[in-house]
């Protein structure tokens, strides 16, 4: 099973058919999905948010926008699976933000974070 795939059903608009056009669509949109990320890094550190809810962000106006802009199309047809999620972007997510994260600011907040983060665990057990 792959967990990046193109869709089965349609095509773009203007786009010839053969798998030698989707591959060459989904390469792109990988290419163009990169530019955007190194985008987002500078912008993130220019307006000094996390690059983790940056990318969120985009992702969420890319998926939104993508069936209304025409060379968006190759975005839109990319279909992640929820095993892409789990174990590809959102360990990588967690890891970023986890590296940047404040030791500091952490051990200050601490005593009130534990609390809630342990009913928190304790709740999705359940």
């Amino acid at each position: 099973m792959h967990m990046l795939t193109l869709l089965q059903g349609g095509q773009a608009a203007g786009e010839a058919a053969g798998p030698e056009s989707a591959v060459i669509s989904m390469v792109g949109a990988l290419v163009g999905l990169m530019v955007i990320a190194a985008a987002l890094s500078a912008l993130a550190k220019r307006f000094k948010i996390p690059f983790t809810v940056a990318l969120v962000v985009a992702g969420a106006l890319l998926a939104a926008l993508a069936d209304r802009i025409g060379f968006l199309a190759p975005i839109g047809a990319l279909e992640v699976t929820p095993e892409a999620v789990f174990f590809v972007f959102l360990p990588t997510l967690i890891f970023q933000s986890a590296f940047h994260l404040d030791a500091r600011a952490l051990r200050e907040n601490l005593a009130a974070a534990a609390p809630h983060s342990f009913w928190w665990r304790a709740g999705s057990c359940a």
